[in-house]
């Protein structure tokens, strides 16, 4: 086999292929990491208001419309320390609706210690599920 017919064997793809079908970058990361922080944070708002008022669906589909929007986030961060910050946020929103139950499986996919930790100082309740 000679050069050329090696090389016609291979796919050869245009650098707006590779773009395309390229891994996001450590910065899409941080911005997703920084959304889901910013949709918990608007989603507590709505979490308080239907433990205040357990009747208001208003509050509580507004609450788990903006969770939703987190975890579709948190799923699509594949870097782990910033899906650990993610996971955080989520954690964080989860008790605020006390539904501290739903973040369990994201809390015990976290293998960085460091962040496990961080996320128990403020959830403690995690641990009792493990």
């Amino acid at each position: 086999m000679n050069f050329w017919d090696h090389v016609s064997e291979k796919k050869i793809t245009s650098p707006e292929n590779e773009v395309e079908n390229a891994e996001p970058s450590i910065d899409e990361f941080a911005k997703m990491a920084q959304s889901v922080q910013h949709l918990c944070q608007v989603g507590s708002i709505s979490a308080r208001g239907f433990i205040e008022r357990p009747d208001d669906n208003y509050e509580r589909n507004r609450y788990e419309g903006l969770r939703d929007q987190a975890v579709t986030l948190v799923l699509q961060i594949h870097d782990g320390f910033l899906q650990g910050f993610a996971i955080h946020q989520l954690a964080k929103l989860c008790r605020e609706a006390n539904q501290v139950s739903y973040v369990r499986p994201f809390f015990a996919a976290i293998e960085d210690e460091f962040i496990r930790s961080k996320i128990m100082e403020d959830v403690p309740e995690l641990e009792e599920g493990e």
